[in-house]
């Protein structure tokens, strides 16, 4: 110890409790030896996946939140669920070694006028909600008449502080409705504040003039149909003109946060005058504390084209929402900070090699349940996992993939060499997809044809459906796949209940080039291939970085070897 007080060791305060205090007090405890046995093995697994000893964390709640809350325990072999179960295990060991008082005070039992408010409820959720606030009041001596805002400005730092809850906002946003729709018309006391009420960004359609949504529903039909020899204006994909239309209805809900009113905005001509994109433009602006990002970039050449090939504007007028959107314009080099996140946890060989481990373990946990809807949908989970890891399409493409249009073989000789291909017209930036896929995928894909692909199409109204991932509306449609939201969802859920990691699927493209260009520094052009971008000069902006830690490793490698030096 320091004259002035303060610990040398830099871990923990002298006499302060850690996990390693509440795992003795537990194995010393007379809990029965199942639930013994739990707790152990829960606050093992802390020490197992942190990789430290339970003697270097503080028996501090809000520590080890953050312990719990980690994003890669997938990586040492456990399961959602499995993690959900360690984190009560361990909150319970903490509650039940009694070294943290703020535990204690919560299990004061219910006061006589809070046993009877709760009595009264019959909702379980709410009257599980009411209950854990009635046992805080009561430990604190408050009654339900006394209850006011500044009881759950308390409540709330109390769960922030001494519970290991996950949620500790959710948690009182939800106790304050039940408050309000049970406890106040039960005593007649007064209602208490919400808290985090979303508000609403995009205006339905119903809130403007209808002649408005006319006006954009004929533009999204001008710019993707029409003859050939007869168009005047530029045609995009489907995609592209859905898109727009979305961002007009998003458009029109900035100008009236901005001031307009939306009866005024009655067609594509009166949303997109100059003077009103350029409010709506610094609105976004200032939505973003005054700096500039892909949203409004995009809204602005989004404006200049509608502006120019449909509303008629003057020359002078489209020159100024091009030059705004020139100055809006992002600098993007290298990936978002929220990409860069969701990648660190790949430098990890094991996790990287569970996670391509993945579509295996999916499709034989398929294989030993029941063959019905959900082994199809977690064999269709693998499926889709094993494409994106050897083929990182866009989600679109993925989503719409045929049998017959885009796999150079049927998948009925599972020894026949198979190469994934997507013409050019089908994909985002014209250019075409070539993907000869390895043996294992492959056998996935014949599999999940022959034996799972049929109870798909039965639940979904499908006599034979041709598509890799049926959609729903296939009852109404001769042909339908997933929609992209749908595909988005189940893959996510999928590797975030397997392994607690958030990974979208365009991410499997920035994990492309992560595993190419770490493995072979400067590899752009491999990377461009895969990727299917036109340019090299999109591949390097984009990525432009990943490489520099294997650089360095075979830059000090060289060195070594001029001068004789070990690597190790």
């Amino acid at each position: 110890m320091s004259p002035d007080g303060i610990s040398l060791s830099g871990f923990v305060a002298p006499r302060q409790p850690t996990l390693q205090d509440v795992l003795e007090r537990i194995v010393a405890s007379g809990l029965p030896k199942a639930s013994k046995r739990n707790m152990i093995s829960a606050l093992n697994a802390v020490a197992k996946v942190t990789g430290k000893p339970l003697s270097r964390f503080p028996a501090d709640v809000a520590r080890i939140r953050e312990v719990l809350e980690r994003k890669d325990w997938g990586a040492t072999g456990y399961s959602k669920r499995n993690w959900s179960n360690i984190r009560s295990s361990v909150r319970r060991a903490i509650e039940e070694s009694g070294l943290v008082p703020g535990r204690v005070a919560t299990r004061v039992p219910l006061s006589p006028r809070w046993q009877d408010l709760v009595d009264t409820i019959r909702v379980t959720q709410a009257k599980s909600n009411l209950k854990r606030l009635g046992h805080f009041c009561s430990a604190h001596q408050i009654s339900p008449e006394d209850v006011t805002d500044r009881t759950v400005e308390a409540f709330l730092t109390h769960l922030d502080e001494q519970e290991l809850c996950k949620t500790p906002e959710q948690i009182v946003r939800t106790t304050i409705a039940d408050w309000n729709r049970h406890a106040v018309p039960a005593l007649g006391v007064a209602r208490l504040s919400t808290r985090g009420q979303r508000k609403i960004y995009i205006l339905p359609w119903t809130a403007f003039p209808s002649s408005l949504e006319i006006d954009a529903v004929s533009y999204r039909t001008t710019t993707t149909g029409g003859n050939f020899l007869d168009r005047t204006r530029p045609v995009v994909r489907q995609s592209t003109a859905d898109k727009r239309h979305r961002m007009i209805r998003q458009f029109a809900s900035v100008l009236v946060l901005a001031g307009d009113d939306p009866h005024d905005l009655s067609d594509l001509k009166a949303v997109f005058a100059v003077d009103r994109v350029k409010r709506g433009l610094a609105h976004l602006v200032e939505r973003n504390a005054g700096n500039t990002n892909q949203q409004a970039f995009n809204m602005a050449c989004m404006a200049k084209t509608i502006a120019e090939s449909w509303c008629g504007m003057d020359q002078a007028g489209v020159d100024q929402i091009a030059a705004w959107s020139r100055k809006l314009k992002p600098d993007k080099q290298g990936l978002t900070d929220k990409n860069k996140e969701r990648l660190a946890p790949f430098a990890d060989q094991e996790v990287m090699r569970r996670f391509l481990g993945l579509p295996c373990r999916l499709a034989a946990r398929a294989g030993g349940m029941e063959r019905g809807y959900r082994a199809a949908m977690l064999m269709q989970s693998a499926v889709a996992i094993a494409l994106l890891q050897h083929a990182p399409l866009r989600i679109l493409n993925l989503a719409s993939l045929h049998w017959d249009r885009h796999f150079l073989h049927q998948m009925t000789a599972s020894k026949a060499p198979v190469v994934l291909s997507i013409a050019g017209k089908e994909v985002k930036n014209s250019a075409e997809l070539t993907f000869p896929l390895p043996t294992e995928v492959v056998e996935l894909l014949r599999i999940y044809r022959s034996d799972y692909l049929h109870l798909v199409n039965d639940a979904y109204g499908l006599s034979d459906g041709m598509f890799l991932f049926p959609g729903r509306s296939g009852g109404t449609k001769p042909e339908s796949y997933k929609t992209e939201n749908s595909m988005r969802r189940m893959i996510m859920r999928t590797i975030d209940r397997e392994m607690g990691l958030i990974v979208n699927p365009h991410l499997f493209r920035h994990l492309c080039a992560q595993i190419i260009l770490t493995a072979h520094p400067g590899q752009y052009e491999t990377v461009r291939r895969m990727l299917g971008h036109k340019s090299i000069q999109t591949t390097i902006q984009a990525y432009v970085g990943f490489e520099m830690s294997a650089a360095s490793e075979q830059y000090n490698a060289v060195l070594a070897k001029l001068t004789g030096r070990s690597t190790s």
